[in-house]
């Protein structure tokens, strides 16, 4: 991606990122970052995640395979179960909120090799010591997105996306 150091011409935009990025964090606590693929990315994905929450203890939270921006869905999640992100146990489905009982979700742990590949402003922000989980939902016929016929994944697959679900299955729930 253009925006990695060491690509032509980005170290002057990679410091403006990570001034602003500091900013929000100092202002707000954590930060989201989007990623979407360019010409000269080496896969078709769409993530966002955030920044500045392992700098209190917290994990780092990442959302795959959205075409759109997964800021308000973080923000959503964080002002309305900030509580319940603190203590959840991976694997255990939850409900956004009495209101959003439509979906489950559940957290995912994010292997080392993933975190250190894709949450690279976290990493440049915070270093190489934090934890991060997935956030994962089910479609509107309650699949979760490694069951066969999950909505969202199909159309990922229909788009060329080459991100789904970052963890093992060693976590899941039943």
């Amino acid at each position: 991606m253009s925006d990695l150091p060491g690509a032509p011409g980005s170290q002057e935009r990679w410091n403006a990122i990570m001034d602003e990025q500091t900013d929000l964090i100092l202002d707000h606590g954590w930060t989201a970052i989007a990623v979407f693929p360019t010409e000269d990315s080496d896969g078709n994905y769409h993530f966002c995640y955030t920044v500045g929450r392992s700098l209190v203890g917290k994990p780092e939270l990442i959302v795959t395979g959205m075409s759109q921006n997964a800021g308000p869905l973080l923000e959503l999640l964080i002002d309305e179960r900030g509580d319940l992100l603190d203590t959840q146990t991976p694997g255990v489905p939850f409900h956004l909120s009495e209101e959003h009982t439509d979906e489950w979700m559940v957290l995912a742990p994010v292997p080392d090799d993933a975190r250190q590949k894709h949450l690279t402003m976290t990493h440049a922000q915070c270093g190489p010591d934090f934890t991060a989980l997935q956030v994962l939902w089910t479609d509107d016929e309650d699949r979760w997105p490694w069951e066969p016929g999950h909505a969202r994944m199909q159309r990922m697959a229909e788009e060329g996306d080459t991100m789904p679900v970052l963890a093992g299955d060693d976590w899941r729930p039943d």
